[in-house]
């Protein structure tokens, strides 16, 4: 708390290099602590000593403030806090040493602060220091003490009938110089332990994270490797069939589509693998531009006119919006080629689908809906998930490695909109997509 109150007037005396290293800062910190309030409070000794017309002591606690307040900025100079530490060792023997020989030698209280001298040093440099200069402070303690029995008392530089008054002050300063010794080293022990937690804490959660992504990296390589074996068995087989023996025309082609099918779905596998390591990894390069996703749509429906007709599927577009929103063409035609395969995947032969484009309050839903079997709730937890596996399954024995959707979802987030699912088993799925809608000219 004691360090607390001091603001960031310390700080100034720290250099900067010492931010690197949270124990050193701890202890730059300390030190410069102790040199701005052992300044203030050496000088309140002062006047009270100037007061009671102590001259002497007034003059030697004035020069010990003086040296002390002067130490943060040869700290900040030297950068050593070892030299700093000891600075300040010296400069209190110096002056309880000296207020020894005013105020009446071991009559008075100046030989107790000696005594602090040595834990001063623990907390400010180090135990080997706390050695020596516990040694030096016996040795000046000893010279105190040993002239008395030589005979020769120090004299008392101050009105005798002052001499209670000002022994009390000294032992009460003593133990409030103590205390607020002890709490400036307590806020910082505490301060660093608090950012010893937390940096232990976030390396478990970094520890936790390279574990859980260690373990999707090997479902991830298990799932991609068992979902592409498949496919090369089957080419694999049916090229042997096809160079290991003379195969009637009609099964040569059927065997040729086979093969080609097998190949789209390793392709395609192989590219939203890609895809999604390109998202993730922040490889993936955006070039935003104006878009109407009406025009898109219709382009969309173009292409995907022969599957549907395929599987006698009717599609309806009525968009009562242009839709003009400020994305990237590709990944939008992405997201958009996505959603409407999975409706053409999912939707039973002789079933409708229902594109919708809109706009509200600054918003462009774009809605996709089938007549498909729908999605579970349980399903539904998992959508966007990698390698989600749903328990509903294509109804034209199409091809499904439970990529599309998280792909779509990390394109979508990249372009600042959002996507959503509302579905009930036996109703069909509707997926949504908002973006916010372009106005003027694009950044």
């Amino acid at each position: 708390m004691a360090a607390r109150l001091l603001g960031p007037l310390h700080e100034k005396f720290i250099p900067p290099s010492f931010a690197d290293d949270p124990e050193v800062l701890r202890r730059a910190r300390l030190v410069t602590s102790f040199g701005i309030l052992g300044s203030f409070f050496g000088l309140a000794y002062a006047l009270f000593y100037l007061v009671l017309e102590h001259y002497w002591g007034a003059s030697i606690v004035v020069l010990c403030s003086a040296a002390v307040a002067f130490v943060p900025a040869i700290l900040r100079r030297t950068k050593s806090l070892s030299k700093a530490g000891n600075l300040y060792a010296f400069v209190l023997l110096s002056g309880f040493f000296a207020l020894c020989w005013v105020e009446g030698g071991m009559h008075g209280h100046a030989l107790a602060w000696l005594g602090s001298v040595p834990l001063c040093a623990l907390l400010l440099v180090d135990r080997s220091a706390a050695g020596r200069w516990g040694i030096v402070s016996l040795f000046c303690v000893a010279t105190v003490v040993g002239v008395e029995f030589l005979g020769i008392s120090p004299p008392i530089t101050y009105r005798k009938e002052w001499h209670v008054l000002i022994t009390a002050i000294g032992y009460l300063g003593l133990v409030l110089f103590m205390l607020l010794l002890g709490m400036i080293f307590e806020s910082g022990r505490r301060e660093a332990f608090e950012k010893m937690q937390l940096a232990m804490a976030k390396l478990e959660a970094a520890n936790m994270d390279l574990t859980r992504l260690n373990m999707e990296k090997n479902e991830f390589l298990g799932i991609a490797a068992h979902d592409l074996k498949n496919p090369l068995t089957v080419v694999m087989g049916l090229s042997e069939h096809l160079t290991m023996q003379s195969l009637p025309p009609e099964k040569t082609l059927r065997f040729a589509e086979m093969i080609s099918r097998e190949a789209r779905r390793m392709r395609e596998l192989i590219t939203n693998l890609l895809d999604l390591n390109a998202i993730e990894s922040g490889k993936m390069n955006f070039t935003p531009r104006v878009i109407e996703l009406g025009n898109l749509t219709h382009r969309l429906i173009e292409n995907y006119q022969k599957r549907a007709e395929d599987k006698q599927i009717q599609i309806l577009f009525q968009p009562t919006k242009p839709g003009t929103i400020w994305a990237d063409e590709s990944a939008i035609l992405q997201v958009l080629e996505n959603l409407f395969s999975n409706a053409l995947k999912f939707s039973p032969q002789g079933k409708r689908i229902f594109l919708n484009l809109d706009e509200k309050a600054g918003i462009v839903e774009w809605r996709v809906r089938d007549e498909g079997p729908g999605i579970s709730a349980a399903d539904q937890g998992k959508l966007f998930q990698r390698f989600s596996k749903l328990s509903a399954r294509p109804t034209g024995g199409e091809s499904s490695n439970g990529l599309g959707l998280s792909i779509v979802r990390r394109l979508v987030a990249a372009m600042g909109g959002t996507i959503s699912c509302e579905s009930e088993p036996g109703n069909g799925a509707s997926f949504i997509v908002h973006f916010p809608a372009h106005r003027g000219e694009g950044i």
